[in-house]
């Protein structure tokens, strides 16, 4: 998929805060503005550099949007959701804020 003007310049936004130190990015955009595709590419140039990622949403949909996207670009990666086992060992998380944070609080409980 070729990605529009506006979607380059807020990858290359996103790369160079990181390339500058800032470890946790947020990218806000408008709705239809394609953010799952650019969390896509940026999740993929991220695990092309050794990082890990943990991608939050507060949307179970957008949740699964981004992981049937992920798995159409082979990057392996966990879901963390109510019910659900975690499989911590791979870089790549997705999250809804509300089962990430009940998993914290339950391994802080520990």
């Amino acid at each position: 998929m070729e990605l529009r003007p506006y979607q380059i310049k807020a990858i290359d936004d996103i790369t160079h805060a990181g390339v500058d130190g800032h470890r946790m990015l947020l990218l806000v955009a408008p709705t239809g503005s394609g953010k799952g595709v650019m969390a896509s590419r940026i999740i993929e140039s991220s695990c092309g550099n050794g990082y890990g990622v943990l991608f939050l949403t507060h949307r179970r949909e957008i949740l699964f949007q981004c992981s049937e996207n992920l798995r159409g670009q082979g990057i392996e990666h966990g879901l963390i959701l109510s019910e659900q086992p975690i499989e911590p060992w791979k870089k790549v998380q997705l999250a809804s804020v509300q089962s990430f944070l009940i998993t914290v609080l339950r391994k802080k409980k520990m």
